[in-house]
């Protein structure tokens, strides 16, 4: 993603940023402090010749706290899932042709990726974050096919993320759902997962 314009950094209280010849469509409005790892609150205001809508992006907000005006989320994970190679055994009926996609699960949340086709290695890159107040976060990775009638789950892997405020690339087996030993997987998902014990690393 390109940045379509910036202002200068400058320690003030308040910044313009003036754009002309903007093309039609959507666009991130992200301001941020003058030094990295500050914490504040910001007034965002928009004035156009043309009609607009400003719109907060809340879907991978944290939730705010019962009791009180912040957030209960004391850290962030970053999955990013990158490809996975499977390896078809014998018996296996890819009737709908090569079509996969990942589903994850963490405590009460699924996510889902895109839906890949055309190869035993898909790729996907897709991104999701997840907040936890635990600095041990567990998930789990499935990797189903998409067929005419129900899909399939073909297999799945485990993954325990640590608070350690790194970005990592890790290589998982990918381990059939009526087995349990990773000696008996059937190919590899490759994920980049980042955790921090601060929300605004990410």
């Amino acid at each position: 993603m390109e940045g379509a314009a910036t202002s200068d950094y400058s320690n003030s209280r308040s910044v313009c940023l003036t754009v002309r010849d903007l093309a039609p469509g959507r666009y991130i409005l992200m301001p941020t402090t003058f030094a990295p790892r500050e914490q504040t609150t910001f007034l965002l205001r928009g004035y156009a010749d043309f009609h607009f809508k400003l719109t907060p992006l809340t879907k991978h907000a944290p939730p705010a706290g019962l009791f009180s005006c912040g957030t209960s989320t004391t850290s962030v994970t970053r999955l990013q899932i990158r490809k996975a190679e499977y390896h078809r055994r014998p018996n296996d009926s890819l009737d709908n042709g090569l079509k996969f996609y990942c589903i994850i699960h963490s405590d009460k949340e699924k996510c889902q990726t895109t839906v890949k086709g055309g190869s035993m290695t898909p790729e996907w890159n897709d991104l999701f974050l997840f907040h936890r107040k635990d600095r041990r976060q567990r998930y789990s990775i499935e990797l189903w096919h998409e067929r005419f009638g129900p899909d399939t789950l073909i297999a799945r892997s485990e993954l325990v993320a640590l608070m350690d405020n790194e970005c990592k690339e890790v290589s998982l087996p990918l381990v059939p759902p009526k087995c349990k030993s990773a000696a008996e997987s059937v190919g590899t998902i490759s994920i980049q997962m980042c955790a921090y014990d601060d929300p605004y690393y990410i």
